[in-house]
């Protein structure tokens, strides 16, 4: 996991850190420092990987086991504190940036013609999209996709 880690494969060790804090938990059991250490490392790692929900069960998990070892003073339960903190801040910054970059994409993407009707639906053919970035591209199958998930329906392209 570790050499993993160093390379920048950060979602790809991700399994085997959890696969080493279970071995390691059955070992000391769950009230204990070093696997409250492990705990935090694993949410550390879904932080990295942009896994804000997981990080933060993770952190919570870390910061109830230091808690109860050591009380709400204590420097390992305050760094989950700050750690959370950051956290809340860095999933609102990705949201932020998420929503500004498909705003922009959004005013860049063709319509596509359904029933002779245009449209600002984001086109799937290709040789509609003629002209259009690659990132343009890969971004357009993202917004569909979360876009017909939440209406139910797909519009025919002519």
């Amino acid at each position: 996991g570790l050499v993993m880690f160093a390379q920048g494969q950060i979602k790809e060790s991700i399994p085997i850190f959890e696969r080493a804090l279970a071995i390691k938990t059955n070992a000391y059991g769950l009230e204990n420092p070093t696997i409250a250490s492990a705990i935090f490392t694993v949410g550390g790692l879904y932080h990295k990987a942009g896994e804000f929900d997981k990080a933060k069960e993770k952190y919570l998990e870390a910061r109830e086991i230091r808690f109860g070892l050591f009380g709400g003073r204590h420097k390992d339960t305050k760094l989950c504190d700050d750690v959370l903190a950051a956290l809340e801040k860095d999933k609102l910054k990705a949201t932020t940036r998420e929503s500004k970059l498909k705003s922009s994409l959004r005013s860049q993407v063709p319509s596509a013609r359904i029933g002779g009707l245009a449209t600002d639906t984001p086109v799937k053919n290709l040789k509609e999209l003629e002209g259009s970035s690659p990132a343009q591209h890969l971004l357009l199958n993202d917004m569909e996709s979360s876009m017909y998930q939440e209406e139910g329906n797909k519009p025919q392209f002519d």
